[in-house]
């Protein structure tokens, strides 16, 4: 017992101790030619974290625009270290933690900074500039995750030269819609089950009236949310974990992240969540980003509750060259659901399609 204890205090001390760094090549040849950077960059007058690998910088740039309060750096190890993965052999790949968000949210006081969509816009639109500067790039590939896809779709309109591609992993268009469907498709079959309280939580869930104040909005997107993975789950058994557990394992093992980070990454998505919530239901992609005048991919997984919305979105966008891609057996996490898919569809379609040296 007494040596279970020094062990757990030996671990405990060395994640607080161990500086957050990422993981360098082995190989001699992806060392001299590709990156492997965790930096500090200023974004719209806010500093914010990014991290930088690939194996050869004359590969074009992936840009990854993360979802609602969920940075997707701290998922970046699951892949580097293993000899499968594809994607930094074939892409430089560049994640950063948004304004409010993970170990950006430690470099700024958030009370002295706009959480505006437009200065989410223009964060990435900085970065995009700094990345081509830096590594010569006349283009790269937008990757857009859920609410990164509002971002991305609208930098995308903006700036249409400056991409190969605008990817869309679950394309985010008018949260209302799907979380009423979420909640539809949760109490249906609450109600098969008789799950008393289940049927009682989600009938009194409202969450785009925005007379209820953002913390009321915010525990009842919550609890849809919860019942709607707890029943896709059960209904459709493609998984065998939750995404909490996915992200905290994923968070606890980041070598990107020290413990004051995980602990920051933590309060950040209730943060963030209080601060953007509001903006989340206004925003309508029919109405903001009818148009983009570039290679339109999106990435939607069959299960998905915003499946319906952005296939009707993906009609009516303009644009010179479209694709849906509907993945099966995934959900809105594309990522997590169907990872290897996903790669191939990257890099034996997306990239042999567009990019052009």
């Amino acid at each position: 017992m007494k040596l279970a204890k020094i062990l757990l205090l030996i671990n405990f001390l060395y994640f607080v101790n161990c500086s957050p760094h990422t993981i360098p090549y082995e190989q001699k040849e992806w060392r001299e030619k590709g990156i492997t950077s965790l930096e500090e960059i200023e974004l719209g007058n806010v500093k914010h974290s990014i991290l930088i690998r690939g194996t050869d910088k004359s590969n074009p740039i992936l840009l990854v625009i993360h979802g609602f309060a969920v940075p997707m750096m701290p998922f970046a190890h699951l892949s580097y270290g293993d000899k499968r993965d594809r994607m930094e052999k074939n892409f430089i790949i560049v994640n950063y933690d948004q304004r409010g968000v993970g170990k950006t949210s430690r470099l700024n006081d958030e009370d002295q900074i706009d959480f505006t969509m437009e200065d989410f816009v223009y964060d990435a639109e900085i970065l995009c500039q700094k990345l081509m500067k830096r590594f010569g790039k006349k283009k790269i590939y937008l990757q857009a995750i859920s609410w990164g896809s509002y971002i991305g779709a609208k930098l995308a309109a903006k700036h249409p030269d400056w991409f190969y591609a605008y990817i869309s992993e679950g394309q985010a268009v008018y949260a209302p819609e799907s979380i009423a469907e979420m909640k539809r498709f949760s109490l249906e079959e609450a109600r098969l089950e008789n799950n008393v309280k289940a049927i009682e939580e989600l009938e009194a869930a409202e969450v785009a009236n925005l007379t209820l104040g953002v913390i009321k909005m915010k525990e009842n997107m919550e609890k849809i949310s919860s019942w709607g993975e707890y029943y896709q789950n059960k209904k459709y058994k493609y998984r065998n974990f939750t995404l909490s557990e996915l992200f905290i394992g994923a968070l606890r093992k980041a070598p990107e992240y020290s413990f004051f980070d995980f602990l920051a990454t933590l309060k950040s998505m209730d943060s963030f969540s209080e601060k953007n919530i509001s903006k989340l239901m206004e925003i309508n992609m029919r109405k903001e980003v009818p148009e983009m005048n570039l290679p339109v991919y999106f990435l939607m997984g069959e299960y998905d509750f915003m499946n319906q919305a952005g296939r009707d979105y993906f009609t009516t966008l303009k644009s010179p060259k479209k694709k849906w891609i509907e993945l099966k057996r995934a959900g809105h996490e594309l990522g997590a659901d169907q990872p290897e898919e996903v790669q191939k569809i990257y890099i034996d379609q997306i990239r042999k399609e567009t990019f052009l040296p």
